[in-house]
């Protein structure tokens, strides 16, 4: 669906964002980023959706101690250190400033890249070539290196610009997702210093989508513009488990 940029939408479009995911198709042009406010993410809820069970999942708590793994209390997804998908980097804590006990783990620890311009985490899902894959990479600065600098970064995926990260205070949570048809059994995530601060991250998830409601070209990808519950009842986010393929679902009501 290209064109979501710069137009001014007709009352039909408005109407179909009540029935769809809305992403734009494009082979990796930037979009603008997501942000998440501090409230807002932690206050989801399970509710409606009851899909399959999810298939094909990685997540990678970016930045914990080797061979550690922990449950997520409010999702019960797994998250596993990252250590067997990345070899450079430096595992970092956010200020205690902005943890908390409602905080969830995988935004506790971030992976900073000092060193060198390119930093790539190589991933390998059991599904393998020739299939669609939901990656969602999470950021949340939390002052972690004691700057105070919100740093600003580019996202790729393999050769290709996925966004840029940017953040518009240390709190807020930046969240980039893409559905990829991938060509090879590995999957490269990588983040580009561009000279404005260090790169880092909090949590790299992956899904396995073996479903065709995703149609893509090889060549293309989709990227995330938003994904609005539209006519919420609960004013909460929706995700895992009520979608079975994790995707994050923001509340978003007419004030007609």
């Amino acid at each position: 669906m290209g064109g979501v940029y710069g137009n001014k939408w007709s009352l039909d479009s408005m109407m179909w964002l009540t029935f769809a995911s809305v992403f734009s198709l494009w082979a990796f042009t930037v979009s603008s980023a997501n942000f998440v406010s501090e409230r807002e993410f932690g206050n989801y809820k399970h509710g409606r959706r009851k899909l399959d069970d999810i298939g094909g999942s990685i997540s990678i708590g970016c930045g914990i101690l080797d061979d550690f793994k922990y449950t997520d209390d409010k999702t019960e997804i797994e998250y596993i250190s990252d250590k067997d998908f990345i070899d450079s980097g430096e595992n970092k804590n956010i200020s205690s400033k902005f943890n908390h006990e409602t905080l969830q783990k995988y935004l506790w620890n971030v992976r900073s890249f000092p060193q060198g311009n390119r930093s790539c985490y190589t991933i390998r899902p059991h599904e393998g070539k020739d299939t669609t894959y939901f990656i969602r990479a999470t950021f949340r600065y939390g002052n972690y290196d004691e700057q105070d600098k919100l740093p600003e970064f580019d996202l790729y995926n393999g050769v290709n610009i996925w966004d840029k990260v940017k953040f518009d205070n240390e709190s807020h949570i930046v969240i980039k997702e893409i559905i990829h048809f991938s060509l090879m059994d590995h999957i490269n995530v990588c983040l580009l210093n561009t000279g404005s601060g260090t790169p880092f991250i909090s949590a790299l998830e992956l899904r396995h989508f073996h479903i065709s409601s995703y149609r893509i070209p090889p060549t293309k990808s989709l990227v995330l513009y938003r994904r609005f519950d539209v006519g919420s009842t609960t004013g909460q986010i929706i995700r895992y488990k009520d979608d079975a393929y994790d995707r994050m679902w923001f509340p978003y009501n007419f004030p007609q």
